[in-house]
């Protein structure tokens, strides 16, 4: 599973817009909408933000997913 896939999966299973994902990561919305339209890659520093934005609601994250 590449970066758009994954983050793609947990942002629809979460029932997260791009709008409310970019303000929990501190991430740009128009960043997050080319990464995952393919125009983008993401930079070391945006990849951070999504593993620890990841890491810090993983718990409830996988409730979610696992629940649906």
């Amino acid at each position: 599973m590449n970066t758009v896939e994954i983050i793609k999966k947990y942002r629809v299973k979460a029932d997260l817009t791009y709008m409310k994902l970019a303000e929990l990561t501190g991430i740009p919305y128009q960043t997050l909408q080319r990464i995952c339209d393919g125009k983008s890659t993401p930079n070391d520093r945006t990849m951070e933000k999504l593993k620890s934005f990841y890491e810090a609601y993983k718990a409830e994250i996988d409730k979610v997913v696992n629940h649906q």
